[in-house]
């Protein structure tokens, strides 16, 4: 390789090179009060443990001694003083360069082996560093109000919150049971583009899988509004058993949207009712079935209780026509709309 060559690649390799914390100015300044009380190897012990979670988190750490003057680009100088004749009461100080404000907590070592002080205290200084940067997340969620911290936190801080509240919804998440079962009653409606109206109402059986996935198997009844023809009135009634799986889509609060599919297999039974004079239809059973995507609202009342709204549209596989004298007057055909309000117990 030419010597020129060597001497540009030799002076550009510090730019290219990713640079460390410490060298990128995000560090965190540690002060250990009076550290030669403390019993021998904590202080090193706890140095270490510390410097090993920030730089989980890109942060480097600097270890000064308790009288030093605070470094003006520390993110954070975090004040450990261990207290007590048995040394076993730690009192953690931050000052946050960040958001501008100063924290503490108190923990007690007592009840935990002399092996794991030094991880006790580290995950406790980092916990109440991410609580104290947690404010940034408030901050920009609330636009409007005014900021504390004089200027953008740093990136570095930034990633931190970030990884800290995703850490967080998924603990959530998978705190969620496995499964857990619900019933209930709804009143449902059902209109078909044959012109039939139905009313009734179901009972059903919910299986929600990890509170996202939900798998229904319902069973009711249902009875239409008669229709007038030449002769007299005809009408249906059905029996309804139903098969149906949705998944969360969103979540506000209380109210939970889903969407998903269902299916629905209906025994029908058509009659007729005869005017003064008139020959009656006789009766005829039909079995016919539909399917429809669908879209349901739950408001969760208690931790228990939920009220729900279901929308339903799809279509007939099979129609089925309610006749008079070989002429159709209505029928279960076509478009298939239904709605329907429930209420669900958690069992």
């Amino acid at each position: 390789m030419p010597v020129k060559l060597r001497i540009a690649v030799w002076l550009l390799l510090p730019l290219l090179l990713p640079r460390s914390a410490a060298a990128r100015g995000d560090f965190v300044q540690l002060e250990l009060v009076d550290a030669a009380r403390w019993p021998a190897g904590l202080a090193p012990d706890v140095e270490r443990d510390l410097r090993a979670g920030l730089a989980r988190q890109q942060i480097g750490l600097r270890v000064v001694g308790a009288s030093s003057a605070d470094a003006p680009a520390a993110l954070a100088v975090v004040r450990l003083d261990l207290r007590g004749a048995d040394h076993v009461r730690l009192s953690i100080q931050i000052r946050d360069a960040v958001t501008r404000k100063r924290v503490a907590r108190d923990i007690d070592l007592s009840a935990v082996p002399r092996r794991g002080h030094s991880v006790t205290v580290a995950v406790a200084v980092e916990e109440l560093l991410r609580a104290s940067w947690a404010e940034i997340a408030l901050v920009r969620a609330q636009r409007g109000t005014a900021r504390r911290a004089a200027k953008p936190a740093p990136a570095v801080v930034r990633r931190s919150v970030a990884r800290a509240l995703r850490r967080d919804v998924v603990a959530r998440a998978s705190s969620a049971p496995l499964v857990a079962h619900q019933i209930g009653g709804r009143f449902a409606s059902d209109g078909f583009g044959g012109g039939v109206v139905q009313l009734g109402g179901d009972a059903f059986y919910r299986l929600v899988i990890r509170g996202r996935v939900g798998i229904e198997l319902a069973a009711g009844a249902r009875t239409s509004l008669l229709e007038r023809g030449a002769l007299g009135t005809l009408g249906a009634s059905s029996i309804v058993v139903g098969l149906a799986v949705d998944a969360r889509v969103v979540e506000l609060g209380r109210l939970v949207i889903a969407a998903g599919l269902d299916a629905q297999a209906l025994v029908i039974y058509a009659f007729g009712n005869a005017d003064a004079g008139g020959a009656a239809e006789s009766a005829k059973t039909y079995g016919t079935a539909s399917v429809a995507g669908r879209i349901v609202a739950r408001l969760r009342l208690t931790s228990r209780l939920q009220l729900e709204a279901l929308g339903r549209v799809g279509g007939v596989v099979a129609g089925v026509a309610l006749q008079e004298d070989a002429r159709t007057v209505t029928a279960i055909e076509g478009l298939a709309v239904s709605g329907a309000f429930a209420l669900l117990v958690t069992l």
